[in-house]
């Protein structure tokens, strides 16, 4: 998304003092020279180790400019210590977003024999990327395993007041530090997490403002499953919050953020809302009843002859023009989506958001660096839309933007005024019967016993079957078919699939939140193996193969699922009438784990045997989002007993 900030913030630094004025850069400087560092045992075991990372921010409003600016330095020092290590350190890249000026850039490395090779700068060179604004990107030469890659760069940038430090990494590090320097007028706060100590402030003389924070060594995190990553890593979020030269008010509050956001967004003209009026004339969204109706039909039609560009300019965020040429980006399409449900006459809110895959948005911290995603609250509906996500319809939202907070943005109209009411309120995740992945297999076991032939319906409900109808929708024939195919090849290694067919081919607005269901008739040999008298029948491989949740290590970071979902599994099997299952008893497991009174997450199969008909049910699901990791071991002998449920076979002798 582009972001919200003050396309000018200078507004703020108008009233600055004689002293904060054509302050000078302070150069940085590394140790000219210097020895490889010494390590103990375990640390000269470690794969990478990170012996030094150092972050300074420097603001100044210089007298070339007609805007304050910002010097954004970055040092660190790395020892490698294998080839998987010195492959991760030799190539640098120095983001260009935003950037003014590289200012300098310094590079070496130290062999284990005490060579030091330096950058030659000759070799940067500098990429563009449409998406991310471009970085230079320079190689290190003469790296060695045991020895020491190091580097810093400078560079000049638009001045920025929301901020945010990664600390923690996925090896160890033994000196962090952060500082942030600014006029004595300007004042940032800064909160820490997960572990992070806390920022000190320091009036190092008259005219400055310095804030340091310092660890002398921080562990490596693992990647590990169920969990966010950037959410669980110790980080810094900063922002500016007061000017005292200009007002003593507290800056970019959540109420300044809606304020911003609401006329960006509600900033329509009559010439505009006249072609709205004719747009929604063409959904014919006059001759439907209710607002649901009128809502569905719309977002139907839009998502169905507009797209997204975020690689447009600012036309992709005019209104006029997202109407002519049916494009815009995640802004310019809410706007859209916001002017449609205006000219409706149906209540909504504007709701700002960040990714929970990424960082937990954090209510009590108003850093706009929260606000990254657009959705759409009904209240009169009690439901979200997301206006530029296409392959998804009232109801439902991307998972990672629920189950998090996020800045809902209410219109207040008091007499001929209207004005927005900011609140940070919860963004609610669906329940596990949404989202499902359901099975309904039939199974008979011809006299030849050469192969298990399968009728089965799979079907998707919720966020997944709605990005299997967009897929579906605009591909070819024959690899629509294919798609089909490959939701029932999972099943079977070597399913030899007879027919597939998907029961409702046609998507309108009126059933695009149906479930997405597919019917099929395969054969595999796979599930049957034969021993003289004894026939062995792998029954847990028709479901699939199953995620897997073995960890030796201890768990670090809280659970974190990508959405709550449900399997629900009904299995019949024809057996052959002259074989006796002896072991019916492996098939029946139930793990749950309780929060209270409520079952959150469960494992549960049961059987039933009559004459030859053996019959399955299997309940799985996972109904809270966030676990904590002293209880780790409860859900994940939930996600286990499904791998375990998989790897059941059925041993069956001859009468």
């Amino acid at each position: 998304m582009k972001n919200i900030y003050p396309v000018s913030i200078f507004i703020c630094f108008v009233f600055l003092s004689n002293s904060s004025m054509g302050q000078q850069f302070e150069e940085y400087t590394w140790t000219p020279d210097r020895a490889l560092t010494s390590l103990d045992k375990a640390e000269a075991d470690l794969p990478l180790l990170y012996l030094k990372k150092t972050i300074q921010y420097q603001y100044l409003y210089e007298e070339t400019e007609k805007e304050p600016v910002c010097y954004f330095t970055d040092h660190q020092i790395i020892r490698v210590n294998n080839d998987e290590a010195l492959q991760r350190v030799n190539r640098i890249y120095i983001p260009t977003e935003n950037m003014i000026e590289l200012i300098d850039v310094k590079a070496r490395t130290i062999t284990p024999s005490g060579k030091v090779v330096l950058l030659d700068e000759s070799n940067i060179r500098e990429v563009k990327d449409e998406e991310e604004g471009g970085y230079q990107i320079f190689a290190i030469e003469g790296a060695e395993i045991g020895g020491e890659v190091e580097y810093f760069y400078t560079k000049k940038i638009t001045a920025r007041y929301f901020g945010r430090e990664f600390a923690q990494l996925k090896y160890p590090m033994k000196d962090f530090s952060f500082t942030l320097t600014c006029p004595e007028n300007l004042e940032f706060e800064f909160r820490s997490y997960n572990g992070l100590p806390q920022v000190t402030q320091s009036d190092t003389s008259k005219s400055f403002n310095r804030y340091t924070l310092h660890a002398d060594y921080i562990e490596d995190l693992p990647e590990e499953a169920f969990s966010s990553f950037d959410g669980s890593r110790q980080r810094l979020d900063f922002k500016l919050s007061y000017n005292s030269a200009s007002s003593k008010n507290r800056l970019f509050t959540w109420n300044d953020a809606a304020s911003r956001i609401y006329n960006q967004i509600y900033s329509f003209d009559p010439a505009e809302m006249k072609d709205v009026k004719k747009l929604l004339k063409v959904v014919g969204v006059d001759k439907l009843a209710t607002a649901k109706e009128k809502i569905s039909k719309t977002e139907h039609y839009v998502k169905t002859n507009f797209y997204l560009n975020e690689n447009a300019g600012s036309e992709a965020e005019d209104l006029s023009t997202i109407l002519r040429q049916k494009f815009g980006n995640e802004r310019g399409l809410t706007i859209l989506f916001a002017a449609l449900l205006t000219e409706l006459g149906v209540s909504h809110e504007i709701v700002l958001t960040q990714s929970r895959s990424e960082v937990y948005f954090d209510k009590d911290f108003d850093t706009w660096s929260s606000l990254n995603d657009y959705v759409i609250y009904l209240p009169d509906l009690g439901s979200y839309l997301a206006p530029y996500a296409f392959e998804l319809r009232l109801g439902n939202i991307p998972s990672n933007l629920t189950a998090t907070n996020g800045l809902y943005i209410r219109p207040m109209k008091v007499r001929d005024f209207t004005y927005p009411v900011a609140e940070v309120r919860w963004i609610p995740e669906p329940d596990h019967t949404v989202e499902f992945d359901n099975l309904s297999i039939g199974v008979r076991i011809p006299d030849d016993l050469s192969a298990a032939i399968i009728e089965v319906q799979r079907s998707f409900g919720g966020v997944q079957a709605s990005y299997l109808k967009s897929i579906y929708e605009f591909l070819e024939p024959e690899k629509k078919q294919d798609l089909l195919e490959e939701m029932i090849e999972f099943l079977a290694i070597d399913a030899e699939v007879e027919n597939v067919s998907l029961d409702n081919k046609t998507f309108t607005y009126q059933n695009w939140n149906d479930p997405f269901v597919i019917t099929a008739n395969y054969k595999a040999p796979s599930y049957l193996e034969l021993a003289g008298d004894i026939m062995l029948f792998k029954v847990g491989e028709l479901i699939g193969p199953q995620s897997e949740l073995y960890q030796d290590e201890k768990r670090i970071t809280r659970v974190q699922n990508t959405n709550n979902r449900s399997y629900f599994r009904k299995i019949q099997i024809h057996l052959p009438p002259d074989f006796l299952i002896e072991n019916a008893d492996d098939i029946d497991m139930n793990v749950q784990v309780e929060e209270g009174a409520r079952v959150i997450y469960a494992f549960k199969s049961t059987h039933q045997l009559h004459n030859a008909l053996l019959s399955i049910t299997i309940d799985e699901f996972y109904n809270e989002i966030y676990f904590p990791q002293e209880r780790f071991e409860e859900f994940r002998k939930v996600v286990n007993a499904a791998a375990d449920w998989n790897k059941v076979t059925l041993v069956m002798k001859r009468k």
